[in-house]
């Protein structure tokens, strides 16, 4: 391959190289800054859920919630922001390597350019003619003939690539300056973020040294929440055995009705064998039910939440107090923090077990069947469903409760009959 070939093979492979990578680059980027305004948006709505504390008034466990919540987000941003710088500078990088190797080819095209000018210049025309005249044969006048346009297309050639790759460097700059425009706007956002951070962090501090002064009332929340829990956890047993009691009957009253149907009456050891094998703390599935709690499990985690806004302020299981030391609680469900007079909906389809009051436990407490599964929804206002009734996903329930610090919790349980399981994964991830 000539010499000139080559280095126009290495031009162009200098200038398309990087072009995948730079395309890998900008969809990372673009993920990457999604997730900030994701971010930036649920921090709005945690300042909602703060400001309906009453922060002015004395410090409550919801304050520190939602300023945890906060702190929390601020990081996950500074942490983008970080990662978009990353992704950025590696896009500077390249394109001021592409910038530097198109610096050097233009040089040597320069260079390259210059000598076919010099050399031009030391043959005049009378010498050009000469040199084809004097061919001793005619195809040798051709062959000289073609030297010559050859070589004059070559110097056209190598303008014309000059000409793009100096367009294709202003490219590059205009992009390198457009890149490192945004790399100071993100250390810009970095520094207020982390500004910002600082302010959450000395507010959250301030709170839980208030909380803790108040070690007493807590410990006395805490207990009153114990027993309410085991208040909640008998009115589930009361419910499965109810359930138990209803799904036997209803196969008993099948068997009865396909009994009279075919006109002969069963044996007792048949109509035992045709009974329902009831095991202890079970809710025994009709075919109906069955169906109801297969399709449940299939949607696990892709349930819609019960609140459209909020956040997780309490994890299930057993975890540590957020403000005493070496104190441990234990949720039966999750809490999720949201706002004033939220619509309380039904994850899944199902039918109402019972609608409840329990002391200890702010509101009304609504328990929807799915099969032998249970979804139950504590510390809610103006319910609007009723034992027995059939609801649809999605379909609103009552409203959240809202107590006298300005605190909406919804506590939200999930239930395979008597044991208790993580809702989280039952639902969407946020």
């Amino acid at each position: 391959m000539p010499a000139k070939y080559l280095l126009f093979l290495l031009i162009w492979l200098s200038i398309f190289a990087v072009v995948p990578t730079q395309t890998f680059g900008q969809k990372k980027r673009e993920q990457l800054e999604q997730q900030r305004k994701e971010n930036q948006r649920k921090l709005q709505e945690y300042n909602r859920i703060l400001e309906q504390t009453e922060l002015e008034k004395d410090a409550n466990i919801g304050q520190l919630n939602a300023l945890s919540q906060q702190v929390k987000t601020r990081k996950e941003i500074i942490a983008d922001i970080n990662s978009e710088l990353t992704v950025l500078q590696e896009d500077i990088n390249q394109v001021s390597l592409i910038i530097s190797g198109l610096n050097k080819d233009l040089d040597a095209l320069k260079r390259e350019y210059g000598a076919m000018i010099y050399a031009a210049s030391k043959v005049s025309l009378y010498n050009r003619l000469m040199f084809v005249f004097s061919a001793k044969t005619f195809n040798q006048f051709v062959s000289r003939l073609q030297y010559l346009r050859q070589y004059a297309k070559a110097r056209r050639e190598q303008v014309a690539m000059m000409g793009k790759v100096k367009e294709n460097k202003i490219a590059q700059q205009k992009k390198l300056a457009e890149k490192l425009r945004k790399k100071e706007q993100l250390l810009d956002n970095e520094l207020s973020e982390k500004e910002k951070l600082l302010i959450a962090q000395s507010r959250q501090e301030q709170v839980i040294k208030r909380l803790s002064k108040k070690e007493l009332k807590l410990k006395d929340e805490i207990k009153e929440r114990i027993a309410a829990d085991k208040k909640l956890e008998r009115l589930i047993s009361e419910l499965i055995k109810r359930e138990m009691k209803r799904a036997a009957r209803a196969a008993k009253a099948r068997a009865r009705k396909e009994e009279l149907a075919s006109g002969r009456p069963e044996s007792e050891s048949s109509k035992r064998e045709r009974e329902p094998k009831i095991e202890s703390g079970k809710i025994t599935l009709t075919p109906e039910s069955r169906i109801v709690s297969n399709k449940f499990v299939e949607n696990k985690g892709s349930m819609n939440w019960p609140v459209e806004a909020g956040f997780i302020s309490s994890h299930f299981g057993r975890h540590e107090h957020p403000v005493l030391k070496g104190i441990m609680v234990d949720n039966l469900g999750i809490d999720i923090q949201t706002n004033a007079n939220q619509a309380v909906k039904s994850v899944f389809d199902g039918e109402i077990g019972f609608v409840a009051n329990v002391p200890g436990l702010n509101g009304k407490i609504v328990s929807v069947i799915h099969g032998d599964y249970i979804t139950v929804y504590c510390n809610l206002k103006d319910v609007t469903v009723g034992t027995g009734d059939k609801v649809k996903a999605k379909q609103v329930i009552g409203e959240v409760y809202t107590d006298r610090d300005g605190v909406s919790t919804l506590q939200f349980q999930v239930w395979k009959n008597s044991d208790r399981l993580n809702p989280e994964s039952w639902l969407l991830r946020k």
